[in-house]
C-alpha cells in the first residue's frame, strides 16, 4: 500500500499548472495594456453560426406544432364521436 506522501509525489506532475507567456502590449493601444475581446469577424461568426441553427430548427419546431394541432383536432373529433354513442335516445 502506497503512503499518503508516496501519492502526493506521484500526483504532482497532475497539479503543475503551466503559464502562459506574457502577452505583449498592443502598439496601438492607448494605455498599453494588453488587448482582449473579440474581434468583430469574431462576432459575425458567431451569429452567422447562431442564424444557420435557428434556420434549421424553424421548420422543425413548426412541423411539431402543425402535428399537435392535428393530434389535438382528431382528439376532439374522438371524445364528439363518443358523446354521440353514449347519448341516450
Amino acid at each position: 500500500m502506497k503512503t499518503p506522501q508516496l501519492l502526493m509525489i506521484l500526483a504532482a506532475p497532475a497539479l503543475v499548472t503551466r503559464r502562459h507567456r506574457p502577452v505583449p502590449p498592443d502598439p496601438g493601444c492607448r494605455f498599453g495594456s494588453v488587448r482582449q475581446g473579440f474581434t468583430m469577424v469574431e462576432l459575425l461568426v458567431v451569429l452567422a453560426v447562431i442564424g444557420i441553427l435557428v434556420a434549421l430548427l424553424l421548420p422543425a419546431i413548426s412541423r411539431a406544432k402543425r402535428r399537435a394541432e392535428e393530434t389535438t383536432c382528431a382528439n376532439n373529433l374522438r371524445q364528439i364521436g363518443i358523446g354521440f354513442k353514449l347519448y341516450p335516445r
